[in-house]
């Protein structure tokens, strides 16, 4: 469990001091630090005893909550699932010694869902790639992504494709495209 960053803190304090001011506060009596716990609980869905025990996650959806309450644009990206469980990344790879299959979640197939639209690739398609010889999943009977060892190679094997076609855009390319526009 990663806690909130220090630029989260930062930040954090900062859009609290606008929160403050947006909502009629006195510059002189700005809302106490009990209003400003119970405004993190409210919105962690926890109690706090102090802006240092928030997680990173609830730390976003805190800066989050603040920046739609004075109007400002959500900068703040939302956890990726990834970093609830580092194994997830490596669910896949060679020489990967997990005992435990995960089933892949919504998040790994609408991101293969969206490789195979780049692709322009209907689902029979992609249904006959995955139970083809070149297949990440080769060498099962009716082959379906199902673990997120599955999803990974599958994702990895798109991922290369998306590349040599010229269509790969990183994620930070691609938050930059919907920022510009």
């Amino acid at each position: 469990m990663n806690l909130i960053s220090n630029p989260q803190l930062k930040r954090l304090q900062t859009l609290w001091g606008i929160y403050s001011r947006h909502v009629g506060s006195s510059p002189l009596h700005a809302m106490d630090r009990a209003e400003r716990l119970k405004f993190c609980a409210i919105h962690c869905g926890r109690d706090i005893a102090s802006t240092k025990d928030l997680t990173a996650a609830e730390a976003n959806d805190c800066i989050n909550a603040l920046q739609r309450a004075v109007g400002q644009k959500e900068t703040s990206k939302p956890r990726r699932p990834r970093k609830s469980d580092p194994a997830a990344g490596t669910a896949g790879r060679v020489g990967n010694t997990s005992k435990v299959d995960q089933i892949a979640s919504a998040t790994d197939l609408d991101r293969i869902n969206e490789a195979i639209t780049r692709l322009g690739w209907d689902q029979s398609r992609f249904h006959s790639w995955l139970n083809s010889s070149s297949s990440p999943l080769r060498g099962r009977a009716n082959a379906q992504v199902r673990t997120q060892a599955d999803a990974n190679r599958v994702w990895w094997a798109l991922k290369r494709m998306l590349k040599h076609k010229g269509l790969w855009r990183s994620s930070s390319a691609a938050c930059n495209a919907e920022a510009a526009s």
